[in-house]
């Protein structure tokens, strides 16, 4: 193949048809409703889990980490709080050394 027939990028050339029918026949979501019906129904819960998104610290007004304070309160349980710092993902992004020192403070003010 010479250079002139290869895409610039690859990355966004469509998947051929066989490859998208095996993607779809297969979706994740799918595989997760089928993980959650699995579950037992009132299995005992030993920990809450909030997981904070990408850039969303938000503990006022998060009603994904209020709900899962409710439920850690009602149960009794502790409740543990989850981010993901990954410097690459902040780069390839293109975050600002500003916001990310920002999100670090954050970060280090919410575990006292």
């Amino acid at each position: 193949m010479s250079k002139r027939d290869q895409p610039d990028h690859p990355e966004l050339k469509r998947p051929p048809t066989k490859r998208a029918k095996e993607v779809d026949a297969h979706l994740p979501y799918d595989k997760l409703q089928e993980a959650l019906e699995e579950q037992k129904a009132g299995a005992e819960t030993s920990t809450v889990a909030h997981w904070f998104r990408s850039k969303d610290l938000r503990i006022h007004d998060n009603r994904g980490l209020y709900n899962a304070s409710s439920l850690a309160e009602k149960e009794g349980k502790p409740l543990v709080g989850l981010y993901v710092y990954c410097a690459e993902e902040f780069e390839w992004h293109g975050t600002s050394p500003a916001r990310c020192d920002f999100i670090l403070e954050n970060l280090s003010l919410m575990q006292k």
